[in-house]
């Protein structure tokens, strides 16, 4: 699969600290698609890895009322944020950048960027929880 460039040498790397059978697992999961980039590749391969670490780890936890509407409240809020974004392109172009007060450009973009890097924490965990998921499902399932 790296000498056809379907996967990348830092996932290989990632694949070769399994066990050969988990290997397999991986691989077959990266050929029907249901493993796509590094990213899902990492999560995948750490989830195997660290799963003596945490025995509990494939079951779902249990979670308390308030926490099952902290999630839907969340997930609302993740499709809101989705479509005002969303609102701020127009063919292509960043329509918000030529519409915002340019006294207040740097803050937006700062407020952007650690919005950007706690999104991308939360988008590795999420991936993660997938992988979690899938290592469980037999291939095809």
């Amino acid at each position: 699969m790296l000498d056809r460039k379907q996967i990348s040498l830092n996932a290989a790397s990632e694949i070769a600290k399994l066990a050969p059978a988990d290997q397999d697992r991986v691989v077959r999961r990266i050929r029907s698609g249901e493993l796509k980039g590094d990213t899902q590749v990492y999560a995948a391969v750490d989830t195997i890895l660290n799963a003596h670490k945490q025995p509990d780890i494939f079951g779902k936890p249990e979670i308390s009322e308030k926490e099952t509407e902290q999630l839907s409240d969340m997930e609302r809020r993740i499709q809101a944020v989705e479509k005002m974004v969303a609102t701020g392109w127009k063919d292509g172009e960043c329509i918000t950048a030529f519409k915002v007060d340019p006294n207040r450009a740097k803050s937006m973009a700062e407020k952007i960027k650690y919005i950007r890097s706690a999104l991308l924490r939360m988008e590795t965990a999420l991936y993660a929880a997938d992988a979690q998921r899938n290592m469980l499902t037999p291939v095809g399932q």
